[in-house]
């Protein structure tokens, strides 16, 4: 079987997020309903980008992306990823992950 995009496993953080995502949006639909009324359907969609763009925009997940992509673009170098754990403990992003 061919791999594609669809095929690949998605990490265990993906669905985190998703569920981190959900929640805050029908939060935030739920405010929006009590405020303005109408229903919380007509609040969800709006709600849902704005958490997406609220997660993407997240400091600490762009450090510890950039992190994790520096790992994998040096895969082949042997040691390298004792380096650059020990540049994420450095930067402050091991606290972040439980460290």
């Amino acid at each position: 079987m061919e791999s594609t995009a669809a095929n690949r496993k998605r990490p265990a953080s993906h669905y985190a997020d998703q569920r981190l995502v959900m929640r805050r949006a029908w939060a935030s639909a739920r405010k929006a309903q009590a405020i303005y009324g109408g229903t919380v359907r007509q609040y969800i969609a709006e709600a849902m980008r704005q958490e997406w763009a609220d997660l993407l925009a997240n400091p600490v997940r762009q450090e510890v992306a950039a992190i994790i992509a520096s790992i994998r673009a040096h895969r082949q170098t042997p040691g390298a990823h004792v380096i650059f754990a020990r540049r994420a403990m450095q930067s402050g992003a091991g606290a972040w992950i439980g460290q």
